[in-house]
């Protein structure tokens, strides 16, 4: 099969079971994508860690003596990038611009009984969002070199 008859008949079969199942059959294919992708993140890391010398004890071990197993960075300096407040503040911030045009989940809203259970999904998705985006944050800046400044730092 070519990609564009793929693309082509998985586009019809998508229609007409959203057409005829209506929403619960669009949250049943998302509950199955669920599914699917978590299972394959677990088999994608039981096969790695298999891999390497020590397994997941071996990992552990190498992380904790790189420094990288502290999560979050709890200080209140204003001055300091990637901390927990900044990235939940930050957030926030940004999923409350995203979530009113996503149409996901505009799907979500929508399909709530009430505008108080519509609420609910907003801050709960938000909440989950931001300490996803805090997580992820500062997982990368133990990652990646901290950037140069262009301008030079100056004190007022």
């Amino acid at each position: 099969w070519s990609f564009t008859a793929v693309v082509v008949v998985l586009g019809i079969a998508t229609i007409a079971y959203t057409f005829l199942g209506g929403l619960r059959s669009v949250v049943w294919t998302d509950a199955i994508q669920l599914v699917v992708y978590m299972g394959g993140a677990l088999i994608a890391g039981w096969i790695v860690l298999g891999q390497v010398d020590g397994g997941l004890g071996g990992v552990l071990a190498a992380a904790s003596e790189a420094g990288k197993t502290s999560l979050f960075d709890f200080r209140w300096d204003l001055t300091a990038p990637f901390t927990f407040a900044a990235g939940v503040l930050g957030g926030a911030f940004i999923s409350a611009a995203s979530h009113g045009a996503d149409q996901m989940m505009v799907q979500r809203y929508l399909a709530t009984r009430s505008v108080r259970q519509a609420r609910l999904a907003l801050v709960t998705k938000s909440a989950t969002f931001s300490t996803t985006a805090a997580c992820t944050r500062r997982c990368w800046r133990q990652r990646l070199p901290r950037p140069r400044r262009r301008f030079p730092a100056r004190k007022i």
